[in-house]
């Protein structure tokens, strides 16, 4: 995967369509991996289609694209547990840059699974990745670095590490000031909020929150996931600070049955509100 311009969204959507249009998943699977990122941010809807169109046989071959499959978190936490990894002579040849997003690909499964060490693992991994592999793809401003320290503390703020979630949220948010593309900031101060609502720093939820609606709308990759930070963070505030507001704040919380990473602090904000 070598990247040009992680921002070109027209020659990516370009790649792909001619991809599909071969009408052969080999083809596809390689325009998708190649051009991900700017896929991601730009044309969600169109990744994720061509995607779901790919067979098994080809998707068992790469795991990223297998993590943005639409039934993968929801089999993961069923049936089929994912658990994705390369054969030995995949891992000869991969690049670095792929092997990034093969790394986060792999921290986002697990927690999908529910497997927490195994999602800290990875994690870990990729925190190491950033520290001691420097990466020209990965330093430019219009690069992923912002959404791999967010994913990082979303893995921590899942596994209840609060405090070190916040840390990585705080390096996401100033490295989405930078980058070109518009999610960055809100994304990363909903989760933020979320985490300071979990802490009980209320007043800097409160801010958080209220920085991150002041901002446009998330595109389509980020509006499920940046609702449900933003809304559960809303919810557990309202049930300690303003309990005239709680029972909207609550329904407007994801359902029990989400696999969002949000869910379970949506249930405790349900608990502290029966009790309260």
């Amino acid at each position: 995967m070598k990247f040009v311009n992680l921002n070109d969204h027209e020659r990516a959507r370009d790649e792909l369509l001619r991809a599909i249009n071969s009408q052969h998943p080999e083809t596809v699977a390689r325009a998708a991996i190649a051009n991900v990122w700017p896929l991601y941010n730009a044309h969600f809807a169109l990744l994720t289609e061509a995607v779901a169109a790919l067979p098994n046989s080809v998707l068992d071959r790469y795991p990223i694209l297998r993590v943005l499959h639409p039934m993968t978190a929801v089999l993961a936490r069923s049936s089929r547990p994912f658990k994705p990894a390369v054969s030995a002579d995949d891992a000869r040849t991969i690049s670095p840059e792929e092997l990034d997003f093969l790394t986060l690909a792999q921290m986002i499964a697990f927690r999908f699974n529910g497997d927490m060490p195994g999602a800290l693992g990875y994690a870990r991994r990729l925190e190491d990745r950033i520290l001691q592999t420097r990466l020209e793809s990965r330093d430019r401003m219009d690069g992923p670095l912002w959404y791999f320290h967010h994913q990082i503390g979303s893995t921590l703020l899942a596994a209840g590490d609060s405090s070190k979630a916040l840390l990585e949220f705080a390096t996401a948010r100033q490295l989405g000031q930078f980058a070109q593309q518009p999610d960055a900031e809100r994304v990363v101060l909903g989760r933020a909020a979320l985490a300071h609502a979990l802490r009980g720093t209320l007043g800097d939820a409160e801010r958080a929150l209220a920085e991150a609606r002041a901002l446009p709308a998330t595109t389509a990759a980020h509006t499920s996931s940046s609702r449900a930070a933003e809304n559960t963070a809303a919810a557990l505030m309202a049930v300690d600070r303003m309990p005239e507001a709680m029972d909207d704040a609550l329904d407007a919380l994801e359902p029990f049955d989400s696999v969002d990473l949000s869910w379970p602090f949506a249930l405790l904000a349900r608990c502290r509100a029966f009790l309260a």
